[in-house]
């Protein structure tokens, strides 16, 4: 094969969690890293050893797995809940990612998003790296550059087209960031530097990697289909004052039609339940009045948005931002 133009890094000795391990303590730090999972060996089971690093700057994590000894049939469950940018360094993997296969080789690479069914077929001497981000903080980071909430999940294209030049100056940074980390002097924790390159690579990787907002967020068109007028006169509604008693059989009045027949809208051009969206407003005006301090309390936000019950708000609000509303007013 031909030379890499552009190689996955390689983290620093100092970020080396071990070496030449068991089977099972590589399966368990991978569990723990990146998520749960099940493998199985292909043929013949000699001794399975590996390596792993590992430097985690707040949201962002990068992760660096090797392992020699057997080939491996490995399952993904569709529970992740961050996004995981996966890289191969050396060996052969195919994967399967959302019901498309892509081999990875210098040509490609592979982003799994939250709730995507993943098989891999890897061979007996594999070398990994992931840079895993965490679901919140891509998502809340569109939605800044989108300028309001997003209510379907931020899915991406899987397969990483590695000839596009967009996606080798993306990895460039990441390998730019790492060239940071081989600094003694400086601290693989997170810190206002990597706080810069994350948001750096978050941003780029929104704009280079095609993905469900990607029209919206090049072009500023949506990419849904367009809404009858009896859904966008609900939304304007909400829009216009999420904190009142918006209750199913209050937007159905307003839309004209049966509650049912509006779920169906709701499900169908928007992805989510009359329910969710309307909490999905809310929670996004509360976290406005937060950022801002503008409240006395946490209790007035919440109650100023429609929320009657201060603990539920903070679940919900942790749920969606990842982290407590008294947090976000603190930063």
């Amino acid at each position: 094969m031909e030379a890499l133009a552009v190689r996955p890094p390689t983290l620093p000795a100092r970020s080396a969690v071990f070496r030449a391990a068991s089977g099972a303590r590589l399966s368990s730090f991978v569990s723990q890293e990146l998520t749960p999972f099940r493998w199985g060996a292909v043929g013949a089971t000699p001794d399975l050893r590996g390596d792993a690093s590992v430097a985690r700057m707040g949201p962002l994590s990068l992760i660096q797995l090797r392992h020699e000894g057997s080939q491996l049939h490995t399952f993904v469950p569709e529970a992740m809940t961050y996004y995981d940018l996966h890289f191969a360094v050396s060996g052969t993997n195919t994967m399967e990612v959302g019901g498309r296969s892509v081999k990875l080789d210098e040509t490609s690479a592979v982003i799994v998003s939250p709730r995507m069914h993943t098989e891999m077929r890897v061979g007996e001497s594999y070398e990994q790296f992931h840079v895993r981000i965490e679901r919140r903080a891509v998502e809340r980071h569109l939605e800044r550059l989108l300028g309001r909430p997003i209510h379907d999940g931020l899915a991406f294209d899987p397969r990483i087209d590695l000839r596009a030049s967009t996606s080798r100056n993306w990895l460039r940074a990441v390998g730019l960031m790492v060239d940071d980390l081989h600094e003694e002097s400086l601290p693989l924790a997170m810190n206002a530097r990597d706080a810069g390159w994350v948001d750096f690579l978050i941003s780029r990787l929104l704009y280079c990697q095609t993905h469900n907002y990607s029209d919206e967020l090049v072009n500023g068109t949506p990419t849904r289909r367009a809404m009858p007028n009896r859904l966008s006169r609900v939304l304007k509604e909400i829009e216009e004052r999420p904190q009142d008693d918006l209750s199913l059989s209050e937007l159905a009045r307003i839309a004209g039609v049966a509650e049912r027949s509006l779920q169906r809208d709701f499900r169908v051009y928007l992805g989510v339940s009359p329910r969710r969206y309307v909490e999905n407003v809310r929670l996004a005006r509360a976290h406005s009045d937060l950022t801002a301090g503008d409240g006395p309390t946490i209790a007035d936000i919440a109650f100023r948005w429609g929320f009657g019950h201060v603990s539920r708000f903070a679940a919900s609000y942790r749920d969606r931002y990842g982290e407590m509303p008294s947090e976000t007013l603190r930063g």
